[in-house]
């Protein structure tokens, strides 16, 4: 087992960091590592992200390895906080199904699952909430169901703990203070008296919900709750159209759950669930639960879904897979459906880790990472362009079009505290805002745009590179002042 153990651990690792930066920064990134990099440099405003309605912790992480990592791969920092949790998911899935299942085998099973999984392996190598998210999740999931077996203070503590920890990298966490205590009262019902049992929750979830309470020490805090309840509907309108919405959500959902779990993957885990359902009532109640509820209350009170959204559910569904699947005894027959199961996963593997425009991502994702203006391909040519523009002239102007995403962040990241530049974000095409001549006089004014598909005629521009994005719908223009 020791040596599967090692296998796994290098299978991970290679499909984790093999070509970690290839697919480029896009805008959510850009965001959360510039925060971080503000952060790390000027030791201050620790509670920003609050301010988009962002926990903080998963951003201070990333400050943290800043500091320790040079300037000029700041992608891959962010990035390996994702990888990080990446690793403590899958760890989490082994000593969860050993717990549920008493079997290191289907535990491994479970891991090589994990490992393959398309939306796993996509979310460990960006640098996003969600992975860090799923790992909490998860952990706190182990405790609970350990408290459940042992009824143990300890247990119960680290339940709290680890939801707690949730509760300071995502809001979607707040599901699982509901989800936890009720799996929990599954697995122990009538084995104790309620009074008994009833303390170890209340103390996992006051746990929580105190260290939740740190962010309450930022006069952004309301700022983050106003900014969440724009993902969400309103009272009025859920019940004035709940079917409606639920409906539109839910059959969108589940296109991103079949498209990134593969077609054989999800009919696999949709029977694994039943088989368990039906031979252990209390397991599979446990591990539907916690996949398919929180995609259930997506679905209901979902304004803005993407799906990232419903990463922490994925381990749920693939442990059911693996326990299901061990129960066949023949070996060349379990080998032959586990070659069937990840023919079509190998294949979105294969391209997410080496051309990432060829994987077979949703379109809702296709756009945000690969073609739109919240992509960055393209930024390295217009980096390198300016890097040669550095090198040659005097210094630079860049006015950027866009205040917050990947345009101004990926030039402030890339440029950070470099006196040959000065960046200036802007509300590009309000042209009053700055006279480009008088910018001019002190150093080579550029404009960057990342909305237009030409340069606007009103302004006194050329374009001096345009660099395509797959797709070729979203350039970014370079452009420089025309001679009087």
């Amino acid at each position: 087992m020791s040596k599967l153990f090692f296998l796994l651990a290098l299978l991970f690792l290679f499909t984790r960091l093999y070509n970690l930066t290839l697919l480029p920064i896009f805008t959510d990134e850009a965001i959360y590592i510039y925060w971080a990099k503000y952060i790390a440099t000027f030791h201050s405003h620790f509670f920003m992200s609050l301010t988009d309605g962002k926990p903080p912790l998963f951003i201070w992480f990333i400050a943290l390895l800043l500091q320790v990592f040079p300037q000029d791969i700041y992608l891959a920092a962010g990035r390996l906080i994702s990888v990080i949790a990446g690793g403590a998911t899958i760890v989490g899935i082994y000593k969860l199904t050993n717990l549920l299942f008493s079997s290191k085998k289907i535990a491994y099973l479970a891991v090589f699952f994990s490992i393959m999984n398309p939306f796993m392996l996509l979310y460990d190598r960006l640098a996003l909430y969600d992975s860090l998210l799923s790992a909490f999740l998860l952990w706190s999931v182990y405790f609970a169901v350990k408290t459940a077996s042992t009824l143990a203070k300890k247990d119960a503590l680290l339940w709290g703990l680890f939801l707690g920890l949730g509760f300071l990298t995502k809001p979607p966490a707040v599901i699982f203070a509901l989800l936890t205590p009720l799996c929990f009262f599954v697995l122990i019902w009538r084995k104790h008296k309620i009074t008994k049992i009833v303390l170890l929750p209340l103390i996992a979830v006051g746990i929580a919900e105190l260290m939740n309470s740190i962010q309450r020490f930022s006069f952004n805090y309301q700022l983050m709750v106003e900014k969440n309840q724009k993902f969400q509907l309103p009272v009025n309108e859920l019940f004035s159209a709940p079917f409606y919405e639920i409906g539109k959500n839910f059959n969108e959902l589940s296109q991103w759950i079949i498209a990134y779990y593969t077609i054989p993957i999800f009919i696999a885990g949709v029977i694994g669930l039943l088989v368990i359902l039906y031979k252990d009532f209390r397991k599979g109640s446990l591990l539907f639960i916690l996949w398919f509820v929180p995609i259930i209350i997506f679905a209901t009170v979902g304004k803005i879904l993407f799906p990232r959204y419903i990463l922490f559910t994925t381990p749920y569904f693939l442990i059911a897979i693996s326990a299901v699947l061990y129960q066949i005894k023949v070996a060349k027959v379990r080998i032959t459906l586990l070659i069937f199961l990840f023919f079509l996963s190998l294949q979105f593997d294969y391209f997410l880790i080496t051309n990432p425009t060829k994987a077979s991502l949703p379109l809702t994702d296709y756009n945000q990472y690969i073609t739109s203006e919240y992509s960055g391909y393209g930024l390295d040519k217009t980096f390198a362009f300016l890097d040669k523009e550095l090198d040659n002239g005097p210094r630079i102007t860049l006015i950027t079009e866009g205040k917050f995403g990947l345009f101004p962040y990926a030039f402030m990241l890339e440029y950070w505290h470099d006196p040959r530049i000065t960046i200036i974000p802007s509300w590009i095409p309000d042209k009053n805002e700055f006279d480009l001549y008088n910018l001019a006089k002190s150093a080579k004014a550029l404009v960057v745009f990342s909305r237009q598909k030409d340069v606007p005629k009103s302004y006194p521009l050329r374009l001096v590179l345009k660099a395509e994005k797959p797709g070729r719908r979203h350039p970014i223009l370079l452009t420089t002042l025309q001679d009087r």
